[in-house]
């Protein structure tokens, strides 16, 4: 992703990196402004500033290089050739119109159509980023009849892909050592910490991966991700409570239609299994195992979260979590309070309005919700815990909305999603569609939530091994009315 920073100079009157196949397609397309002339566009990466003909603009959107190709922001720089520019969000296509010409701009697809005529630039889609649809210099190009010229530092980003974890595998390094006892269903080993065992039976994968690819198919207009966790067992469990479930993740990925982005969460926390990533008195995650996870997200993306040095910490000390209330009163009790932790609380960095709802109208309005509740000293901190829906409004101004469907794991993966997004609506399904007993709020469906009251462009299902079982599969389904 962006880790580092690419330095581009070309000569006056060259187009960057542009193949034959995009040089004869510039020759023959006839889209854009008739000027008369040719200008030179110089855009310098190192400062955001762009000159047309000495003239000087800057950029609010930052260019970068994808593919060696410069992705550039396409309605900042139409505007000013005299473009009214319109994003529609279920076609997912730009159009750019002038003179009473219209173009059209296919996000993720590398076609231009103008009039009659569609236009292909092979291995050049355009792409939408934070909410700004990006399209290659030489697409840009075609529409102005200028040539570019680069120069300065670019940031590179990596084009998402469908990441279905075929090559990955963990070792053994950071297994607990210790005697394993278990006490109401616990797992204690040794005087280190407890934990419960979780699988990922191959039945349950397949049938959990058909609850969402038809929640995608049902909203076609949006981008589904499945987001799917391993507990403390995968990366720390001793060796004989081991029940491999990378190979069951990877089973649902495998069966994941084609309209949904698996998301490959153990490359990001692998390499920090050094750090605090789960409790070791609590069965759920950390927020900081959940970062890793949600930079995995952010990354499938095509996107970045702040370095998480950057959030200010208010962190809760001789952390207790839940299995204090499994272990009460037998032997491994005196193991929780031995291993008393610290949960860190990162902050969000953004500022927010968060409230509760009891209905999927957002007219039943229950109480405000924090990102962090500071006066919580359990997981419970995180969003307050589970709720029917939480509604985020943040100041990030990028337009782009996502909806989180998720069980308690979900929670403090949710927490890091304020920080990228305009709007995010966070969804319990056990507390609808008559999964939540004395809880439940009614019907709740996604389809008429998008059409009625918001028009998400992210779906993000956040799952643990027990959201594969059947009755939270059917809760998940019911969202879609399955």
């Amino acid at each position: 992703m962006v880790v580092k920073k690419h330095r581009i100079h070309t000569k006056r009157n060259a187009l960057l990196f542009v193949g034959v196949a995009a040089i004869a397609a510039l020759i023959i397309i006839v889209v854009g402004v008739a000027t008369g002339r040719k200008s030179t566009v110089h855009i310098t990466g190192s400062n955001l500033a762009y000159y047309i003909d000495d003239e000087q603009y800057v950029f609010n959107n930052e260019p970068y290089i994808c593919d060696n190709a410069v992705y550039l922001p396409a309605e900042e720089i139409l505007s000013v050739y005299g473009y009214t520019c319109k994003y529609d969000n279920d076609k997912k296509e730009l159009t750019a119109t002038k003179d009473n010409d219209t173009a059209y701009i296919y996000v993720d697809k590398n076609t231009v159509k103008y009039g009659k005529d569609t236009h292909t630039f092979e291995g050049l889609p355009s792409m939408r980023r934070g909410g700004v649809v990006y399209i290659p210099s030489q697409m840009m190009s075609a529409f102005t009849k200028d040539e570019f010229v680069f120069d300065g530092e670019f940031k590179f980003v990596e084009r998402p892909y469908r990441d279905l974890m075929e090559n990955v595998s963990i070792d053994n390094s950071h297994r607990i050592k210790g005697d394993v006892s278990k006490y109401n269903g616990v797992y204690v080993v040794g005087d280190k910490a407890a934990m419960e065992l979780l699988y990922y039976p191959k039945d349950n994968c397949i049938s959990y991966a058909k609850v969402i690819n038809s929640i995608a198919d049902a909203l076609p207009s949006v981008q589904v991700y499945n987001v799917v966790i391993p507990t403390m067992t995968e990366f720390y469990g001793p060796e004989e409570l081991y029940t491999d479930q990378i190979k069951g993740i990877k089973t649902i990925y495998e069966n994941l239609n084609e309209n949904v982005m698996p998301v490959n969460v153990i490359k990001e926390m692998w390499p920090h299994a050094d750090e605090h990533l789960y409790f070791a008195t609590d069965h759920h995650w950390t927020q900081r195992g959940a970062y890793y996870a949600y930079r995995a997200f952010i990354h499938a993306k095509g996107e970045e979260i702040a370095d998480l040095s950057e959030f200010p910490q208010d962190n809760v000390e001789n952390f207790i979590g839940s299995w204090e209330y499994s272990l009460n009163g037998t032997p491994g009790e005196s193991v929780l309070q031995e291993n008393a932790e610290t949960m860190e609380r990162f902050m969000p960095i953004v500022e927010y309005k968060g409230d509760v709802f009891l209905d999927m109208n957002l007219t039943d309005r229950w109480r405000e919700s924090k990102v962090i509740v500071e006066s919580d000293n359990k997981y419970t901190t995180f969003i307050g815990g589970d709720m029917p829906i939480i509604r985020y409004k943040t100041n990030v101004k990028n337009g782009e909305k996502a909806v989180i469907i998720k069980e308690s794991f979900g929670n403090a993966f949710a927490t890091w999603a304020i920080n990228n997004y305009e709007e995010v609506y966070i969804i319990d399904p056990r507390q609808w569609n008559g999964f939540g007993g004395a809880s439940d709020r009614g019907e709740f469906n996604l389809v008429n939530f998008y059409n009625d009251v918001c028009q998400f462009d992210d779906l993000i299902v956040v799952s643990y091994p027990g959201s594969t079982t059947s009755n939270m599969r059917k809760a998940i389904a019911s969202l879609v009315g399955m």
